[in-house]
């Protein structure tokens, strides 16, 4: 009896700083799937440059990168790492192009999950991880000036609660969304 394959998917995670895109970026990377993050890219910029790597950083080159060559040139370098077979996640969307560019490059294997949680647990979670006030101050700053990428996602996911009650939720909404055809469950 042939065996029945599971499509294959790859899931872009967006959300505001502290929302929990790494944390489910990570629990879906214990389940199987293959972990990027666009920030890898630009670490790897800041050590070719010789320069320190921290969050502040990591904006600025972010935004300098946005600029010139460009969103497009930075998925495509982000893009040259994903393997052709195999689930994986992306964390880290944050301007449509982003959205738009892993769209057209992986087609109804695509999903965009993004992840909320309120201002005041998000501040909270950067202070518990080690985040200075005003690099918080900065991020959110920064988070309000992005486009809101709910409206593009596929699903979106409130992560108020503990890790456990965010794989859950994060696994159920990509079955649901996959087994819907990528259509938006919100």
């Amino acid at each position: 009896m042939p065996s029945v394959s599971r499509p294959r998917v790859v899931v872009g995670l967006s959300g505001a700083t502290g929302s929990g895109k790494t944390t489910a970026g990570r629990l879906l990377e214990e389940a199987g799937y293959s972990y990027h993050r666009f920030s890898q890219v630009l670490e790897r910029i800041l050590r070719e440059r010789g320069e320190t790597v921290s969050r502040d950083a990591l904006q600025r080159v972010g935004r300098q990168i946005h600029h010139s060559p460009g969103q497009r040139w930075l998925c495509e370098q982000l893009a040259s790492g994903i393997p052709m077979e195999g689930n994986v996640v992306v964390d880290g969307l944050r301007y449509v192009e982003d959205h738009d560019y892993l769209a057209e490059k992986f087609g109804p294997e695509f999903l965009h999950v993004h992840l909320e949680a309120p201002a005041e647990l998000r501040y909270a979670r950067g202070m518990a991880r080690g985040d200075s006030e005003a690099t918080l101050r900065s991020a959110f700053a920064e988070d309000a000036e992005l486009t809101d990428l709910r409206s593009l996602a596929h699903s979106v996911v409130r992560n108020v609660g503990d890790v456990q009650a965010l794989n859950l939720a994060l696994h159920s909404r990509i079955a649901q969304v996959a087994k819907a055809g990528n259509r938006r469950c919100q």
